[in-house]
């Protein structure tokens, strides 16, 4: 799980991701925003039951419990030419804690 603000070009991220961290690098200020590259999509799709184990390690080290967040997803086919939907896929808004989706 990546910061999009650290400044560091992530690669094999979602095209929300792309267009997010593409602003941030040219200045421009975004929400405080993490993302999981495609590596972490293809361990789960491949039965690798260790990825949710490790991607809650990071959600615990990263976020306050007491805070509310919007999750959301970015694949390659949204914000792209032709598909301009942020989160389409999925969002869920007002998340805290941990929640299952």
């Amino acid at each position: 799980m990546f910061s999009l603000r650290d400044g560091r070009r992530i690669q094999r991220i979602g095209n929300k991701a792309k267009n997010l961290q593409f602003l941030a690098q040219r200045g421009f200020s975004i929400p405080l925003t993490h993302v999981c590259t495609w590596d972490t999509y293809v361990r789960y799709v491949h039965g690798d039951t260790q990825v949710i184990e490790d991607l809650r390690a990071q959600l615990e080290a990263k976020l306050d419990r007491q805070k509310r967040y919007a999750v959301r997803s970015s694949a390659n086919l949204e914000d792209g030419q032709d598909l301009s939907f942020a989160g389409q896929f999925k969002s869920v808004l007002d998340v805290q804690g941990w929640k299952k989706f």
